[in-house]
Order: C-alpha cells, then sequence, then structure tokens
C-alpha cells in the first residue's frame, strides 16, 4: 500500500521531499535498506546530495524499482514532519469510528466541511498529500474535484483513489 501511495503523490513528490533534511533520508536508508544505500550514498560525501538528487534518486527507487522500504519512509517521515495536519485528519476520522483503519467512505459533504476547516491552518497541497500518503478514505470524485483540480492534477480515469470499492470487493 505505500508503494499504491507514493504512485499517485507522483506529481507532488518533489514538495514532499522539500521539508526533509537529505541527511535524514540517507541515515535511515542506510539503516533499513542497505542495498539502496550502496546502490545511491556509499563512497559519497553527504554534502554532495542536495534535495534535488535525493528527489531524483526517490523517484528511481520508487517508480523504477518500485522500492516498498522508501515509500514506506517517505510517508513516515513526511507525516512527523506535519504532525498537525496529521493529526487533525486523523482527528475527523476518528469522529466516524476510533479505529479509523475501519472507516470505508468519507461523504463528499462532510468531507467538504473538513476540507474548510483544514485549509484555515494548511495548504491544499499538503492535505492532498496527506489525503494520498494516509490513504483517508474520501471518494474518488471529491478527491480529483476539490483536492488535484485547483492544483491542476490530473489522474487517468482507470486510477482511482476511492477505497471504498476495494474494501467491499
Amino acid at each position: 500500500m505505500p508503494l499504491n501511495a507514493m504512485r499517485k503523490s507522483e506529481p507532488l513528490l518533489e514538495r514532499i521531499i522539500h521539508d526533509m533534511q537529505p541527511s535524514r533520508i540517507i541515515a535511515e536508508v542506510a539503516k533499513g535498506d542497505r542495498a539502496s544505500y550502496f546502490r545511491n550514498f556509499k563512497g559519497y560525501r553527504m554534502e554532495r546530495f542536495s534535495r534535488p538528487k535525493i528527489e531524483k534518486i526517490a523517484r528511481k527507487e520508487l517508480y523504477e524499482r518500485k522500492n516498498e522500504f522508501w515509500a514506506q519512509l517517505l510517508i513516515v517521515l513526511w507525516n512527523a514532519k506535519h504532525r498537525p495536519l496529521y493529526n487533525a485528519v486523523r482527528d475527523r476520522v476518528a469522529t466516524i469510528n476510533e479505529d479509523v483503519e475501519l472507516v470505508e467512505k468519507i461523504e463528499d459533504d462532510l468531507a467538504a466541511t473538513w476540507l474548510t476547516e483544514l485549509l484555515e491552518d494548511h495548504v491544499l497541497e499538503d492535505v492532498l498529500i496527506c489525503t494520498y500518503l494516509n490513504e483517508v478514505r474520501f471518494t474518488d470524485t471529491f478527491v480529483r474535484e476539490k483536492l488535484e483540480a485547483p492544483l491542476g492534477i490530473e489522474r487517468p480515469p482507470e486510477e482511482e483513489n476511492d477505497s471504498s470499492e476495494e474494501a467491499s470487493g
């Protein structure tokens, strides 16, 4: 699932990595994915790795190599960096069911109310990233119209974000 979340967030990968320290990413890769560490970082000084270079490596690891570790790492680091937004979304979903993993669908009218509230303290790009990375169960129509369209993001129709179909299938 983390890889699928990162696939959806590909247009926003630069923004995801923007807030992260390259040295932190490298250190975590060194501990958790030795093969990726040797492939991308071994023998280089850490100062050489700017965010754009890390983004290029992340694109290769995520979208070409389909590296699940990188997907999970970026999700964990992003959520940690954006803890207030993550908590705000989680707390709203918990009003439907305390076990947020059991929530199958969030109706559009409720999602619109939440979006209005979230945009008081957060930017739309971050709300969309949080939605993708944490698989918030907004309907695909809501995500396309209210979150992606204002940012100029268009996904092909076969890439649906509505996980209620998956949950019932």
